[in-house]
């Protein structure tokens, strides 16, 4: 029996002497012959005690080869005994490795290789199973077979055409059946779906996203924890932290599973799958062009379309999460989250300089608490967003892979997420909640910020600090709400009893709420400030008074537009109230005319004009003394009440609700007032201070 051991290395005391100590002489190569021969050697694995590798099937044939044959050989291939699902011998071998020699392959090869961490070794190639650079690289051997000018090269790359063909012909048929007929593939055959750098898809729950393939392997069991096979599948995508895109990595596990499965199906999976391709890639393209277009700060609505939950119907679990009537007004901004979370920090893609990765510096300065406001109003200049954009579009592949899930701030809750940008749309300014306030104080508030405005573009602004006092149910938070959306400002609400509960650290806090006010270009409304409005002389206590002597220093310091609103009407904080450039007080109760002007606005709402005599039914309804919250919530309780015909709805039905749900409400004497063109008006002519409601709180 003829058999090779590549592992031998004996040599005598004598040998290692001479080597170590005597001058060697130039010796004639004696591994010249090395992979010069246009042939194939086969070795099998011997599983009996001895040789480990033989020239036959085992057990061995009696027969003589010398080394050098062997040698010769421009490729060997090592087999292995196939074991069936119980680890049973088949009698049928595959190949397990495959050893190229030939210097002529080698040179070819090699550069073809290095993108699967293949590289020479000791004059030789190895390839082990399940021979992916041959699989996928086949095309590209071919025609180097097909185009190569040196003889020798063209008769050993035929030769290794040869072997793909007889190691691989049967999985490159198989495959071609599944993928192409059935659109199906099995669990040993996964690793055929994801060569290195395909552009995959994942399917995500919130959103459609593009991934690129960064390292696919099969992982067996462990000694001792025998359980199944797993397939992994590493994929990168596209993120921008900031300051720069760079990749971020997602590890996908696929459990053994026997026969078949669809493969768009699978957690991850060739887009070329997919019914329309081609579209299907266009779309994430230009998808990931608008991406580009968020680098910056962006004031955005998140909905959640009704087609969205079609996609998902069927899984309850994400019918939460997905409610077709959720809006919420957000705040895109990566730049401010990674400086709350430095571990968003990405790698960076190629084509960034050092001078540009100076600035992550300055992230070492600050903490995930404690922003000053010189740091969070520090941006990116606009050059280096173009220089993001022209760095992350020299690959349409990078356009494909970027993620489309943008990090943002919940105005409205106080929180950060990711939002799908499929499912934002640009807020534009709206004057309809401002229109329907029609009074002297709405107007008073715009013509501040107007001036604000106005002092914003000539010199440095100071800030501007409105405090409105009421009692709950008059229109206070309505009114800044109407300020900041007709001038398409962002409105931060803050709960002020929120602030208050991190009293040990209300500086930082205030700090960061104004910090981000600025950074964004937002409206701050701190709302129900009862505990930093009352007054300190009536209420002395130590974590108060510091508590509040950090609040006014942070609020001097402040240079945007805050809105404070409060219910304490007894003596206020002088302090407080003479840091404000206006201190406007609403009224409990608003006059007939503007009661009478909310129940008809409401009314009309409800599409319930057509009611008898509706101007009289407004005007009795009216001499009821309710603020424009009541009025509203009366109205809502008639409407929502059981066994109730909207179409015939009296004065008896209103009244009855009004003592049942407003135990207080007083009916006063009717004024004298007009009906004018929707409007209701004192006989004298004057506007009454809060009239019209939509969307009172």
């Amino acid at each position: 029996m003829t058999y090779i051991d590549f592992n031998a290395a004996i040599f005598t005391d004598n040998e290692i002497v001479l080597r170590n100590f005597e001058r060697p002489k130039e010796q004639k190569s004696d591994r010249e012959h090395v992979g010069r021969s246009a042939t194939t050697k086969v070795f099998y694995l011997n599983p009996d005690p001895g040789p480990q590798w033989v020239e036959y099937v085992p057990p061995p044939l009696p027969d003589s080869r010398t080394a050098a044959s062997s040698e010769a050989a421009a490729i060997q291939v090592y087999k292995v005994e196939k074991l069936d699902n119980l680890h049973e011998p088949t009698g049928k071998y595959l190949a397990e490795s495959i050893r190229i020699q030939s210097p002529f392959l080698c040179k070819e090869l090699e550069p073809i290789l290095q993108d699967y961490k293949i590289h020479k070794q000791n004059d030789y190639l190895l390839i082990n199973w399940p021979h992916r650079p041959l699989y996928f690289e086949r095309n590209r051997i071919l025609k180097l077979a097909l185009t190569v000018e040196d003889p020798h090269t063209r008769e050993h790359l035929e030769l290794l055409c040869k072997v793909i063909n007889e190691e691989l012909g049967d999985v490159i048929a198989e495959v071609h059946e599944m993928v192409t007929k059935e659109k199906e593939i099995t669990h040993d055959l996964l690793w055929t779906l994801f060569p290195k750098d395909s552009l995959v898809v994942v399917n995500h729950v919130e959103c459609t996203q593009g991934c690129r393939v960064e390292e696919s392997k099969y992982l067996d069991p462990m000694e001792g924890n025998p359980g199944p096979r797993l397939f992994i599948v590493s994929v990168q995508r596209i993120d921008f932290d900031g300051f720069r895109y760079g990749y971020m990595q997602k590890t996908f596990e696929f459990p053994k599973f026997y026969g078949k499965k669809l493969i768009v199906d699978l957690a991850v999976y060739p887009y070329t799958a997919r019914t329309d391709p081609e579209a299907f890639r266009t779309r994430l393209v230009e998808r990931g062009r608008r991406l580009l277009g968020f680098q910056g700060v962006r004031h955005m609505e998140f909905s959640c379309m009704p087609a969205k939950l079609i996609e998902i119907s069927d899984d309850k679990p994400l019918m939460k999460y997905l409610r077709s009537d959720y809006k919420e007004k957000v705040i895109i901004d990566a730049l401010l989250n990674t400086k709350r979370n430095k571990s968003w920090l990405n790698k960076p893609l190629s084509g960034y300089s050092d001078v540009q990765d100076g600035v992550l510096g300055a992230l070492e300065k600050a903490s995930s608490h404690r922003f000053t406001i010189q740091e969070l109003v520090e941006r990116l200049p606009e050059a280096e967003y173009l220089t993001n954009s022209e760095i992350v579009a020299r690959d349409e592949k990078n356009l494909f892979i970027m993620s489309p899930m943008l990090p943002g701030f919940l105005l409205g809750k106080e929180t950060w997420s990711f939002f799908d940008i499929d499912n934002l749309v640009d807020i534009k300014p709206t004057s309809e909640l401002f229109d329907h306030l029609f009074c002297e104080k709405i107007n008073l508030m715009q013509d501040l910020f107007e001036g604000y405005q106005t002092r914003q573009e000539t010199e440095e602004a100071e800030g501007l600090r409105v405090l409105l006092s009421g009692p709950s149910g008059a229109g206070k938070t309505s009114m800044v709400e109407a300020i900041a959306e007709k001038n398409g400002r962002p409105l931060y609400w803050v709960n002020a009893h929120e602030l208050y509960e991190e009293r040990d650290i209300l500086t930082a806090a205030t700090q960061k709420v104004f910090g981000r006010a600025v950074h964004w270009n937002a409206i701050v409304l701190l709302d129900d400030a009862d505990f930093f409005v009352r007054d300190r002389c009536t209420h002395r206590d130590g974590v108060y008074e510091n508590s509040v002597t950090g609040f006014l220093h942070e609020l001097d310091k402040f240079k945007g537009i805050l809105f404070i609103t409060t219910s304490y009407l007894e003596k206020i904080n002088w302090a407080l109230e003479s840091r404000m450039h206006a201190h406007i007080m609403l009224p409990a109760v608003p006059s007939q005319p503007t009661r009478a002007q909310v129940w008809y606005d409401l009314l009309s709402q409800r599409d319930l004009l057509r009611l008898d005599n509706v101007e009289e039914l407004v005007q009795d309804l009216a001499q009821w003394d309710l603020g424009p919250r009541q009025i509203k919530n009366v109205l809502t309780m008639v409407y929502r009440s059981p066994n109730q015909n909207c179409n015939l709805l009296k004065l008896k039905t209103f009244e009855n609700m009004i003592r049942a749900t407003c135990a207080k409400a007083i009916k006063e004497q009717r004024e004298e007032y007009l009906f004018e063109a929707g409007n209701y008006v004192l006989v004298g002519g004057k506007e009454s201070l809060v009239t019209k409601t939509i969307g009172y709180k």
